[in-house]
């Protein structure tokens, strides 16, 4: 994804990712019901995607740290 690509599923993820993607009146764009279902589908696969990177980022760098106490010691 391009993130200075100006589209609409770019700016629903933004909104999304920031915690104001509340109603679909909110929007003021002229999604369906089923449109709007099928972007924050794949707006949350992607948000459990970012989630899942950020441990594995996190148990890296517990490794490391741990790596690096027993090598002090």
């Amino acid at each position: 994804m391009k993130f200075f690509n100006m589209t609409l599923e770019n700016n629903l993820f933004f909104l999304l990712l920031r915690g104001r993607l509340k109603l679909l009146q909110d929007l003021e764009v002229g999604l369906t019901v089923i449109e709007y279902g099928k972007l924050l589908q794949k707006f949350i696969i992607a948000e459990m995607g970012f989630e899942k990177l950020i441990k594995r980022i996190g148990i890296f760098i517990v490794f490391l740290v741990v790596q690096t106490l027993c090598d002090t010691i």
